[in-house]
C-alpha cells in the first residue's frame, strides 16, 4: 500500500515540477525511480541534514483508519523546523494545527496531498515557533511530566 501510494504522489508531483525523495529501511523494490528517489538507509545523526534541506516532510497511512501509533516522524520533522503534510489517521494529527507547520488531509487522496506538499514548500512558514512549540510540549520529559503527575495522583508522593 505505501509504495504505492508513494509512486503515485511521486507522479503527481512530477507533473507539479517537484522529485519525491525517501530514505530509510524497507522493501522498496516497487519504488518507481522515475518519480521517487531513494537514498538508502540514512543514520538517525545524518537523517538531520536531510530534514534542514528539504522542502517538505511527508507522512503517508497504511489506510483510512485511526491508527493505534503516532508517527513519530512527524515530531522530528517538526525538530527540524520541516513543514509536512500528512495523510489522516494519526494520534497525533493535530500536531499540523498547533505548531503550525503543516496539512493534514484525508487519507487516500494523493491529489489533495501532491497539492498541499507544492503549497507548503511554498508558503512562508514560522519554522522558529514550531521548533518552540515541539520542544516546549513534545519532548521526551514533557511527556513524563504527564505520567508523573498521573502516578503522584492517584499514589502519592
Amino acid at each position: 500500500v505505501l509504495v504505492g501510494k508513494l509512486n503515485l504522489l511521486g507522479r503527481m508531483l512530477a507533473e507539479r515540477g517537484v522529485r519525491l525523495y525517501m530514505f530509510g529501511p524497507g522493501d522498496v523494490s516497487r519504488l518507481d525511480s522515475r518519480y521517487v528517489t531513494y537514498k538508502g538507509i540514512i543514520p538517525y545523526e545524518a537523517s538531520w541534514d536531510y530534514f534542514h534541506h528539504a522542502d517538505v516532510g511527508i507522512v503517508v497511512s497504511a489506510g483510512p483508519f485511526m491508527h493505534n501509533n503516532e508517527s513519530t516522524k512527524i515530531y522530528h520533522y517538526l525538530r527540524a523546523g520541516l513543514p509536512y503534510v500528512s495523510e489522516g489517521g494519526f494520534p497525533n494529527d493535530y500536531l499540523a494545527r498547533e505548531s503550525n507547520l503543516g496539512f493534514v488531509v484525508e487519507s487516500g487522496n494523493m491529489e489533495l496531498m501532491a497539492e498541499k506538499i507544492v503549497e507548503a514548500a511554498g508558503k512562508d512558514w514560522n519554522r522558529a515557533q514550531a521548533v518552540d512549540y515541539i520542544l516546549n510540549h513534545h519532548t521526551w520529559d514533557k511527556r513524563v511530566e504527564v505520567y508523573d503527575k498521573l502516578i503522584r495522583q492517584h499514589f502519592g508522593g
